[in-house]
């Protein structure tokens, strides 16, 4: 599927500064991009699980992402 847009002649782009968005590292919303230095230990060692060479080694059952 396809999709062709443009955009109008007018057109500006929106001010977005004042948006929060949510950390799925930190579980709560954030003006400013997050690091994975700023996650609590618990989180940093998830992240750093599922992007080792363990995850594909352990049996599905125990794989909770």
């Amino acid at each position: 599927m396809f999709l062709k847009v443009r955009k109008p002649m007018d057109w500006r782009s929106a001010d977005l500064s004042g948006i929060a968005l949510y950390s799925i590292i930190l579980s709560r919303r954030v003006e400013k991009p997050v690091t994975l230095s700023d996650a609590p230990l618990v989180g940093r060692l998830g992240v750093l699980l599922c992007n080792s060479r363990i995850m594909s080694l352990m049996p599905g059952a125990l794989r909770i992402v």
